[in-house]
């Protein structure tokens, strides 16, 4: 039997250097936003760390990703504790009424839509979460 063909488009060298500087943090990308690792990554692909770059670099990890080149990273992963079944429809109604569903989390890292569904959440389950445990509560919520 034949292997069949599998065309793979070799990665760019800035994309290399991402992915490398990526596999080198430890840290999975759905773990990623909010953290000093993600900093790091920028400091060592030569950018300035700002909301912007780390919009633009999650996302073309999320693109490399999709297209089966990112390397799995199961290093290492935060803990979240649990949260109440109302508290989790809470922010998945929150996620929903920014982006139009569950789906397109994604996008939120770094926005102006995080930071008011941060506060929204903050707010109204009077709980004072970090925004990388906001993420993490809702990378689970949205799975």
């Amino acid at each position: 039997m034949t292997e069949p063909f599998v065309k793979s488009t070799p990665l760019s060298g800035e994309d290399q250097a991402l992915v490398t500087a990526y596999v080198r943090c430890g840290r999975t990308l759905d773990d990623l936003p909010y953290t000093n690792e993600l900093d790091g990554i920028l400091t060592a692909i030569g950018k300035e760390p700002s909301d912007d770059s780390r919009r633009e670099v999650l996302g073309r990890l999320m693109t490399i990703r999709k297209s089966g080149r990112l390397p799995r990273s199961g290093a290492r992963s935060t803990l979240i504790g649990t949260i109440s079944p109302e508290d989790e429809r809470t922010l998945s109604s929150l996620i929903i009424n920014k982006t139009g569903s569950l789906g397109r989390r994604d996008s939120l890292p770094y926005t102006e839509a995080f930071k008011s569904i941060l506060q929204e959440f903050q707010r109204s389950t009077g709980t004072q979460l970090a925004p990388h445990q906001l993420w993490r509560l809702m990378a689970r919520v949205a799975k």
